[in-house]
C-alpha cells in the first residue's frame, strides 16, 4: 500500500499537481511509519513538503507564495533528524527561507491601503494646547505628563470581547502581520484560545487609542511647551534625579533621552530610553523580591528582556494592570510597534523611531518620572512645612 501510494505520488508530482501529490505523499508518510520503514516515512515527508513548495511556485501572486513557502518550511521540519542530512533538508529549508522573503518584500506591494472616516481632531488639539499654555516650567511639565492616564484593563478588555463578539468571523480566520522589511513576524491564530484573542484585541484597541492621543494631543501640547518654555538638558536631569523610579547611576543617561525627545530628536530619545525604561522596570521588579533572570541549564542566570519582566506577577502589583498592558502594547507586541525589541535588535528605522507610538512610548517615560517626581516633591515639601516641636520651660517636648 505504501508503496502503490509512492508512486501515484511521484506521477502526481510529476504532472505538477501539487495538492494531490502532497496528499498521497502523506498518506504513503503514513502507511510506510506502520511497516516501520522510518527511513522511507521520512522521504515521504520531504516528498510531501516539495509537493507544498510546488504549490508556492504554481501560486499567482506573492501573498499566496509567501504563504505556501512558509508551510513547505514546516512540513520539511517535520522530518527526523536521522534522515535529515541524507534527503538534503537544512538546505533546502535555506533556499526556500531565501525565496520566502523575496516574496514577503513583494507582497507588501500588493497589499491594499484600505482607509476609514476621516476624524476632525481640530477641537482635541485646541483643548491640548489650552491645557499646557500659560503656565510656568514646571506646570506646563506636569500637565503636559496628565494628558493621557493608563487604560482601565478590564473595560478594555470588555470593549475587545464586544468588537469580536459584533464580528465573528475575525475569531474564525487566521493572519499573518508582516514588518516593513516582508518579515513575517507575528501570527493571528483562530486556535489560540478566546483570552489570547480578547488579550490581543485589546492591546491593539490600545494601539489605536495611543496613535490617536499622539497626534492629536500630544504632538500639539509639545509643540506649544517648545514655543513658551526653552529647557535644558539639565532640567530634565534634575527631574530624574529626584524620581524614585530612576536608578541613582542611570540619572544622567536617562535625562538626556528625555532632553532628546523634547528637542523633537526621537530616533535618540528612542535609542537611549527603550533600554534605560527596561532597566528602570528590572529595578523596580527586583525591589518588589521579583526574580528577573532565568535560570539557564549550563548553571548561568541571565537577565530576560522586557517582554518576559510583563509576565512577572509583582508587574501589575507595581505598576498596575493598565500600565502594565499599555507597556507591552507599544514596546512589546509583534502585531504591534514593537519598539522595545526592534530598537534592540536595531531593527528600527527611522520612520518607526518617528512614529505616533515612539512620541507616546517617550511620553509615557516622561509621565511615570514626572508623576513620581512630583510625588517625592510634594513628600518632601510636606516635611520641611511641619512645625518643629516646641520645649516649655521645664526643657519638656510639647
Amino acid at each position: 500500500m505504501a508503496v502503490e501510494l509512492e508512486k501515484i505520488g511521484h506521477r502526481r508530482f510529476e504532472a505538477a499537481s501539487s495538492f494531490d501529490a502532497e496528499s498521497y505523499f502523506n498518506a504513503a508518510a503514513d502507511w510506510y511509519q506502520w511497516a516501520g520503514d522510518a527511513d522511507q516515512h521520512d522521504t515521504m515527508l520531504s516528498m510531501a513538503a516539495r509537493a507544498i513548495a510546488l504549490q508556492a511556485e504554481q501560486a499567482n501572486g506573492a501573498i499566496t507564495q509567501h504563504h505556501w513557502y512558509t508551510k513547505a518550511i514546516e512540513a520539511y521540519r517535520r522530518v527526523e533528524a536521522r534522515s535529515r542530512k541524507r534527503l538534503g533538508i537544512d538546505e533546502a529549508i535555506e533556499e526556500l527561507r531565501r525565496k520566502r522573503d523575496a516574496a514577503g518584500h513583494a507582497m507588501l506591494e500588493e497589499m491594499v491601503l484600505i482607509k476609514g472616516p476621516s476624524v476632525d481632531v481640530s477641537d482635541l488639539v485646541t483643548a491640548a494646547i489650552d491645557h499646557v499654555k500659560g503656565r510656568n516650567a514646571l506646570e506646563a511639565l506636569m500637565a503636559f505628563s496628565g494628558l493621557d492616564s493608563p487604560p482601565d484593563a478590564d473595560a478594555l478588555k470588555d470593549q475587545a470581547e464586544a468588537s469580536l463578539r459584533a464580528h465573528p468571523l475575525s475569531t474564525l480566520i487566521g493572519g499573518t502581520v508582516m514588518a516593513s522589511d516582508g518579515r513575517q513576524v507575528a501570527n493571528k491564530d483562530p486556535q489560540s484560545g478566546w483570552d489570547n484573542q480578547v488579550a490581543e484585541k485589546a492591546r491593539e484597541l490600545f494601539r489605536q487609542h495611543a496613535q490617536f492621543v499622539a497626534v492629536s494631543s500630544l504632538a500639539p501640547a509639545l509643540d506649544q511647551i517648545r514655543n513658551e518654555h526653552a529647557y535644558r538638558e539639565a532640567d530634565f536631569i534634575a527631574i530624574a534625579q529626584r524620581s524614585p523610579v530612576v536608578p541613582a547611576d542611570r540619572t544622567g543617561i536617562v535625562g538626556k533621552g528625555l532632553y532628546a525627545g523634547f528637542c523633537g530628536d526621537m530616533v535618540q530619545a528612542m535609542h537611549i530610553l527603550m533600554p534605560q525604561f527596561e532597566h528602570m522596570v528590572r529595578q523596580i521588579l527586583q525591589g518588589a523580591n521579583a526574580f528577573t533572570a532565568e535560570h539557564r541549564p549550563d548553571g548561568r542566570d541571565m537577565e530576560v528582556a522586557l517582554a518576559s519582566l510583563l509576565d512577572r506577577p509583582q508587574m501589575t502589583e507595581e505598576f498596575g494592570e493598565g500600565l502594565t498592558l499599555a507597556i507591552r502594547a507599544i514596546m512589546c507586541d509583534q502585531a504591534g510597534s514593537n519598539l522595545r525589541n526592534d530598537i534592540a535588535h536595531g531593527l528600527a528605522d527611522e520612520a518607526l523611531c518617528s512614529s505616533p507610538f515612539a512620541l507616546y512610548a517617550w511620553w509615557l517615560v516622561l509621565q511615570l518620572i514626572v508623576e513620581t517626581f512630583a510625588a517625592e516633591q510634594e513628600i518632601t515639601n510636606a516635611a520641611a512645612t511641619q512645625e518643629p516641636p516646641t520645649q516649655d520651660s521645664a526643657g519638656e517636648r510639647q
